[in-house]
């Protein structure tokens, strides 16, 4: 490294400058170095091998380094998947059923209580003396029916009583799915002998 013009010294101090520069380099690991490959001189390197070198052959005969080995722990296998899509597809299955039945069922109960209020109605009618036997649909709400039936007196009964047979169901449905009420009515026309 000694240039034509330089003094003897001052190669001497540039030399001396590149050793422990060269040396700094030699000695330099890095942070998060975790063996010898990374981070370790040249020379470290080849005094790990022989036992990295066995420590691989060693986990070769126990099958940890296998393509076996590294297929089991990748991921799930096909069977698993398909065994998890079939209990997601049961469970769904299952709410779904469950929720048209509960719709179901909140359907009818709803017919059932509009049902029931329009018979009430019906019944309070027949009571004032203002309808009787018959037939009919309603006008509000739509899709509701109601037939009154009268009954026969018993013989040997009060005759001042009128018996009736009310049923209110709706359209969509047969006259069994209605409610059905029994109305007494007390005829006051009618003279009662005691």
């Amino acid at each position: 490294m000694r240039s034509s013009g330089e003094p003897p010294a001052r190669c001497a101090e540039d030399l001396a400058k590149v050793c422990t520069n060269l040396r700094k380099v030699r000695s330099f690991r890095f942070p998060y170095a975790d063996g010898p490959e990374r981070g370790q001189p040249a020379h470290a390197r080849a005094q790990h091998a022989a036992p990295l070198q066995r420590s691989r052959t060693f986990r070769l005969r126990r099958g940890l380094d296998s393509p076996r080995h590294l297929r089991r722990s990748a991921g799930f296998t096909l069977l698993e998947v398909i065994v998890s899509i079939a209990i997601l597809g049961g469970v769904i299955t299952a709410l779904l059923v469950a929720r048209s039945n509960a719709q179901e069922t909140h359907l009818i109960a709803s017919q059932m209580l509009t049902a029931t209020r329009l018979a009430s109605s019906r019944a309070a009618l027949l009571r004032a003396g203002t309808m009787g036997p018959g037939e009919g649909a309603f006008i509000e709400p739509v899709g509701y029916r109601w037939r009154v039936t009268a009954i026969p007196p018993v013989e040997g009964g009060r005759k001042d009583v009128r018996m009736y047979v009310l049923t209110v169901w709706p359209e969509a449905h047969e006259v069994e799915a209605g409610v059905t009420m029994h109305v007494w009515v007390l005829d006051q026309t009618v003279e009662v002998t005691p």
